[in-house]
């Protein structure tokens, strides 16, 4: 009997190796499948493979990257300073999803988003204690 993994047959030396592996698979199939509700449970069982099951949970349970990187783009741009907050500690969070946003971005193949939406977006709303006047109305009318 002669195993393939994707498109590569796999030797004979191999093969043992994989069959060795096997044991340790059922045990992570058995971890796996006991944590969730009998519901879950059950469903998973159709799987034999502890990377199928996972694969599968990921697939149920994970936002897609699209919805994630939408959710964390509203929250990005609806972002106020509570007067409360620190600023260090606000402007951590915006950095935050800042980063999150470019990570699913990353994920999707797509590009960062500039650096200056970020610089941006703190200055927008960090509090009328840090808005800048523009140059023009800091200049003396002579």
């Amino acid at each position: 009997m002669s195993l393939y993994t994707n498109t590569e047959k796999v030797s004979e030396d191999n093969q043992k190796h994989l069959w060795e592996w096997d044991p340790h698979n059922r045990r992570k199939v058995k971890l796996i499948t006991s944590g969730p509700s009998q519901l879950v449970a059950d469903l998973l069982l159709t799987y034999s493979d502890a990377k199928d099951i996972w694969d599968n949970l990921i697939n149920a349970y994970e936002q897609r990257n699209i919805q994630r990187l939408s959710l964390l783009m509203t929250e990005f741009f609806k972002l106020q300073r509570d007067p409360e907050m620190d600023t260090v500690v606000y402007v951590a969070k915006v950095e935050k999803l800042f980063s999150d946003m470019n990570t699913e971005l990353r994920q999707q193949g797509s590009h960062d988003i500039p650096t200056e939406l970020l610089h941006g977006q703190i200055l927008a709303t960090v509090g009328p204690e840090y808005q800048f006047s523009n140059v023009w109305e800091s200049l003396d009318d002579k």
